[in-house]
């Protein structure tokens, strides 16, 4: 997963949205592929594998530093 403090240091704002957007297209066509199985195990396995994704993403982004500094451990 990109770190989003160095993205956005890199790319500016508008490259930092563009990723957060790739990312959110990612998660809605995997919420998507969900929704057009046929089977409940094949529902969940999208539905949870696109969730697991997303909740990742979106912890890890926030918090890593943008000076070099080593990204904390968090214990989710």
């Amino acid at each position: 997963m990109a770190a989003g403090g160095l993205v956005g240091e890199g790319l500016g704002a508008i490259g930092l949205f563009a990723i957060v957007s790739l990312y959110l297209i990612l998660f809605t066509r995997g919420f998507r592929a969900a929704l057009g199985t046929r089977d409940a195990f094949g529902k969940l396995l999208a539905c949870g594998l696109s969730f697991v994704m997303a909740v990742q993403c979106f912890i890890i982004m926030p918090e890593s530093p943008a000076a070099g500094l080593a990204a904390p451990r968090k214990n989710v």
